[in-house]
Formats: structure tokens, sequence, C-alpha cells
């Protein structure tokens, strides 16, 4: 919830918008909401570890198709050179005689994880709503809107990444569905093998500056 405001915070104050934007944005989230927490629960349960191929490349076939019905052109996977890589999502908004891009980076993938060590009733890729802290007493509960702000969502890349690819996306769909015109295109890149250490951004991102 705070990335998807930050970064709401973030495309706005690039302009002059009115306080109303912002209103309509917020109204826009609330109506927006269970579809917003159904669609990361979904995310959430696909595992995404990097050298587990199969998974892997269906994280990015989900994110595929969220952003080709979000107004999202040019939406498709960007394959390395080598073998077995993952690959990247990649997707675009151009903006009318915009002279500026925002480039927005996050992973989708996370870190191996052996399910045995987690608490019991928790499980990596079982996501599990909770009303605070796991370790503070928090205990598992059906979703009932609005969320409030200290209930947390346990699953392996809840925060670290794969909420920051659902909060860059929805901040996006939210601006978008309110009719805000943005006056810079936006380039979105979601990589799925940054907790194996490899960094292909800067390759990736030279070809598609080429490209364009």
């Amino acid at each position: 919830m705070r990335i998807f405001f930050f970064t709401v915070s973030f495309l706005l104050t690039s302009i002059l918008f009115a306080q109303t934007d912002l209103e309509k944005v917020q109204s826009y989230h609330r109506g927006a909401e269970p579809g917003i927490y159904r669609i990361f629960i979904d995310f959430l349960k696909i595992p995404n570890v990097a050298t587990d191929t199969m998974n892997i490349r269906k994280n990015a076939d989900f994110l595929v198709r969220l952003m080709k019905g979000e107004y999202i052109s040019n939406v498709r996977l960007l394959q390395a050179d080598e073998e077995n890589v993952p690959p990247v999502v990649y997707g675009e908004v151009k903006a009318p005689n915009a002279s500026k891009t925002i480039i927005f980076y996050a992973h989708y993938d996370g870190q191996p994880v052996n399910a045995t060590t987690w608490a019991k009733g928790l499980h990596p890729f079982l996501p599990q709503l909770l009303n605070g802290r796991f370790d503070e007493g928090a205990t598992i509960q059906s979703p009932n809107f609005p969320l409030k702000d200290n209930w947390r969502i346990y699953a392996r890349g809840a925060s670290d990444d794969k909420d920051g690819v659902m909060a860059i996306l929805n901040a996006f769909i939210a601006i978008n569905n309110s009719g805000i015109q943005l006056p810079y295109n936006i380039k979105f890149f979601f990589e799925g093998e940054e907790e194996q250490g490899h960094d292909l951004r800067l390759s990736f991102l030279q070809t598609e500056r080429r490209a364009n």
C-alpha cells in the first residue's frame, strides 16, 4: 500500500495537478481494492525461484496478460542470449509530444525457500492475510475491505519484490483510469533473476534505447 501511494505521488508531483486528481486516484483505489488484492494473491501463488524455469516463466506470462489488459503497449518478453535466463517483462506507455521517459524497475523472482522452515499455518506460496505481525501474535483473517493499514500478507515475494511490481502497475492503472494524462513516456522493466546476482538490466535497456 505504501509503495502504491509513493508511486502515485511520484508520478503526480512531476506535473501540475489539482487536489481533485489525487482524490480521483484515491477513490478509484478504494473501489478497485478487492480486485487488486485478488490479482496480487494469484501472483503470489506462483513459485518464483529464478532457477525454476517453468514457474518463473508462469510469473512472466502472468504479468504480460495483466499489462496487456491495462492500456500498456508493446508488451513483450525480452530474452537474453544465454540459455535458461528468466525473461524481462517489458511494456511502455507513450504520451503525446512527450520529451522525457520514466523507467520503472522491479523484479518478480525470489530467493530459494524451504517451506518446512516457515511457521505453522504459513507457506511461501499459499498467501495468508494476517491482522498484523506474525511475531506479535497476529492471526489469519479473511479479507474485509478496505483492508486496515497494519494488516499484512505473508508469502514469498509479498514485499520483495512482487509487491513492488504490483504497486508500480496499479499506480499507473489508477492514474490512467482516473482520466489523468501524464506528460512523459513510461517504460516498465520487470526482471526475473535479480536474486541470482546477474545483472542484465544495462544491456537490455541499451538494446531498447537503440531500438527506439
